[in-house]
């Protein structure tokens, strides 16, 4: 049904952008085409065997922005096979999309989509069973009320699927509900009361009922010339399973809640930037952190298993300096990020009440960028991160390090070459259990778009821009 119902979504956009005058639409095509040679791609030390990854991407971007259409859509299918066969083949389809039609100004209807490949390799699972692309899709509506001047009450009811192209991967169907309320203090500050609940179907028969949902916070957001920030902070509860449907049986110690909490600052002065985003939030792995949205950015969502339904509180804070010097030829990024995911329940015959595996992570990354000339650009990169398994038997600790150094050329206008070697190393205290490993890479990949368009994305963060008002948190 996602598929259908994005499929449809993007026909529709389509027809519309195909009505639109030819200025207001802009449109790309683009291919990839590379090879990646690893001394170690199992991550298996006593089992190292050499093989040589080839990737081929083929897609497309279309691009709209009016008063009553705004539309961006780019998705891309993928192959990649290695000639050992040390992986099996993968055929994948990537990308987001977003749609928005406003025909007045108290009413628009919004699609977003987003395909993203999954790799969770920090886990016990191997990391080819513990892989897969999924695809969040949101529909909804968004009714503007204004009450006064300053003042709206708005109602977005939204429709949610969650879809992995595996088999592995749990999905899920949920319907909701978001309400709010937003009072303009001035030109540049916002506050907001708002109320989110869904109902959650998981396509596992662990869970047979569907599972409630339901969210209140506060928010407050403030757009000045150098500075930008929002706050979010309240409530979340999540109703248990009762899957033996027994009236008689008291499941208030299958129910669950955690406080919420987002946060989004971003400073930019001359040659200086500062950003810090923060999440604290219960939900699930079917969905993980995708639908947290704060500062118009949105976490990019590498987390959870898979293939194992658990809800669990997830907490991420990302802090990142940047610094621009000699004429802004050279940039050089710093940043910290902490991830901590709590496993409240597992999903069992019984419904969610097996626990399961803890992890705490903290990571150290750096970037150091040189424009060499107009056509070279040089890339340092660097990151440590050490992830603690707190609830380990043996207490597991596992530390990984990866150094890269990449080139790029724009070999003509509509064509770049990328070029580089990584070095990534695990240590860990839980051998034989889980072994060291050492892996080099050496890539190259080609790069062809037509025509050039503007490169999206915030400066440090990459993420979906929410504009379904400033009190949603899709």
């Amino acid at each position: 049904m996602n598929n259908k119902l994005l499929s449809c979504c993007c026909g529709a956009a389509l027809l519309v952008a195909g009505n639109a005058q030819a200025a207001d639409l802009k449109w790309q095509v683009f291919g990839d085409l590379g090879a990646a040679f690893e001394t170690n791609p199992t991550k298996v030390e006593e089992d190292e065997k050499e093989d040589t990854r080839v990737r081929a991407r083929i897609g497309g971007r279309l691009y709209q922005d009016t008063e009553q259409l705004f539309l961006d859509l780019e998705y891309s299918a993928a192959t990649e096979a290695w000639v050992n066969d040390t992986f099996q083949d993968r055929n994948t389809l990537e990308g987001y999309g977003q749609i928005l039609w406003q025909p007045v100004d108290f009413f628009n209807l919004y699609v977003n989509n987003r395909r993203q490949d999954l790799i969770v390799n920090n886990t016990f699972a191997d990391t080819q069973d513990n892989r897969s692309v999924r695809s969040t899709t949101e529909i909804g509506a968004l009714f503007i009320g204004h009450i006064t001047k300053v003042d709206t009450l708005n109602i977005a009811p939204v429709y949610r699927a969650v879809r992995f192209q595996d088999s592995g991967g749990v999905g899920s169907k949920r319907p909701g509900v978001l309400a709010f309320w937003q009072h303009r203090i001035s030109t540049t500050d916002r506050f907001g009361l708002n109320a989110f609940v869904e109902s959650i179907d998981y396509d596992s028969d662990a869970v047979q009922n569907d599972v409630l949902r339901a969210q209140a916070f506060v928010s407050y957001s403030a757009r000045l010339n150098r500075l930008s920030y929002d706050f979010q902070f309240g409530q979340t509860w999540m109703q248990g399973d009762d899957s033996n449907n027994d009236p008689g049986v008291d499941d208030s110690d299958n129910d669950f809640q955690g406080t919420l909490l987002r946060a989004f600052i971003d400073y930019d002065y001359d040659n200086h930037m500062f950003q810090l985003r923060a999440f604290h939030d219960l939900t699930d792995t079917s969905i993980g952190l995708s639908d947290s949205n704060v500062g118009g950015v949105g976490y990019n969502p590498g987390d959870s298993s898979v293939s194992q339904l658990a809800l669990i509180t997830r907490t991420q804070v990302d802090v990142r300096y940047g610094l621009a010097f000699a004429a802004r030829q050279w940039d050089w990024s710093i940043g910290y990020r902490f991830d901590k995911q709590i496993v409240e329940a597992r999903a069992d015959e019984e419904g969610f009440q097996a626990p399961a595996r803890d992890e705490v992570r903290n990571q150290i990354y750096s970037t150091l960028h040189y424009n060499m000339t107009r056509y070279v650009d040089a890339r340092l990169e660097g990151e440590y991160y050490s992830i603690d398994f707190t609830d380990s038997p043996i207490g597991r600790v596992d530390d990984y390090l990866r150094v890269g150094l990449i080139f790029d050329f724009q070999l003509f206008r509509y064509g770049r070459l990328s070029a580089g070697a990584v070095h990534e190393q695990r240590l860990s205290n839980a051998e034989p259990l889980v072994h060291d490993y050492t892996d080099e890479t050496l890539f190259v990949d080609f790069r062809l778009e037509f025509p050039p368009l503007a490169r999206r994305g915030v400066r440090g963060f990459r993420g979906n821009t929410s504009r379904t008002g400033g009190g949603s948190s899709f």
